[in-house]
């Protein structure tokens, strides 16, 4: 039987191109932002991620050969 889970390190920019995207996400877009809560900070991100999923051309930087 085949599986879609795939074993990779938890750590591996290379294999995994969503760990570029959160850092990049975190130390750029997110910085100096001060939410009150969790709930704020919910919102802030999820407005965040909306203006950027359809920018095709900024997200396939994050995908290298």
């Amino acid at each position: 039987m085949f599986s879609n889970n795939h074993d990779i390190p938890p750590y591996s920019p290379k294999l995994n191109p969503v760990e570029t995207f959160w850092a990049y996400f975190k130390g750029t877009i997110l910085k100096g932002i001060t939410p009150k809560n969790l709930t704020e900070l919910k919102q802030m991100v999820i407005e965040k991620l909306e203006m950027l999923k359809n920018d095709t051309a900024f997200l396939q930087n994050f995908f290298r050969d």
